[in-house]
């Protein structure tokens, strides 16, 4: 069997040693004496008479803790702001990268323009009694003669510069075609 370990050492001078490790110490007589030496500076401890400090000591401790607690408080005389190092760009640049990548993965539905134009006609309940299908047209028209130059800008409605040749190009191969075909019929240019 082992020896005490010093923390079961200090237990049996205290009284409170395992009823396991007791065994031990009851037929070990190098643990035995370690224990009653160890009893022995207790009681020589426990008997000298401490002097108690002084009223001020207590004062002056708690003046030079607080003055330490304070010193680690105050911010860094670091001329760059907290919010700029890179323990904190840092996670924030990774979130932004990632909010992106998302929105960008994400499917972004564009609704057919046949639909929503139909849906909003039907929706503002526009009556094509005559069957020409110039319903649709004329409720956009009404809508435009109450709308002025300066709310249109506003709201986006205006096409830009480039505006053109950004919707040409989403066209496919055969709708160009048909567009450059109806655009010389407008024109009264012949096909070539």
């Amino acid at each position: 069997m082992t020896h005490l370990k010093p923390d079961e050492l200090v237990d049996a001078a205290e009284g409170t040693l395992e009823a396991g490790r007791e065994a031990h110490l009851r037929a070990c007589a190098g643990c035995r004496d370690q224990v009653d030496r160890l009893k022995a500076i207790l009681r020589e401890a426990a008997s000298v008479d401490v002097p108690d400090p002084s009223p001020l000591f207590w004062d002056h401790l708690s003046a030079r803790v607080r003055q330490a607690i304070e010193a680690d408080a105050t911010p860094s005389t670091s001329w760059v702001p907290v919010w700029l190092r890179w323990s904190v760009l840092g996670p924030m640049a990774a979130l932004a990268v990632l909010v992106i990548v998302l929105a960008d993965a994400l499917p972004h539905p564009t609704p057919d323009a046949a639909q929503t134009a139909t849906a909003a006609v039907a929706e503002a309940g526009v009556d094509d009694a005559d069957g020409s299908g110039d319903a649709p047209w004329q409720f956009v028209a009404d809508l435009a003669e109450t709308i002025n130059l300066e709310q249109a800008r506003e709201a986006g409605l205006l096409a830009g510069p480039g505006a053109a040749e950004r919707a040409f190009s989403v066209l496919d191969t055969a709708e160009q075609a048909e567009l450059m075909r109806l655009l010389r019929a407008e024109l009264g240019r012949p096909e070539s």
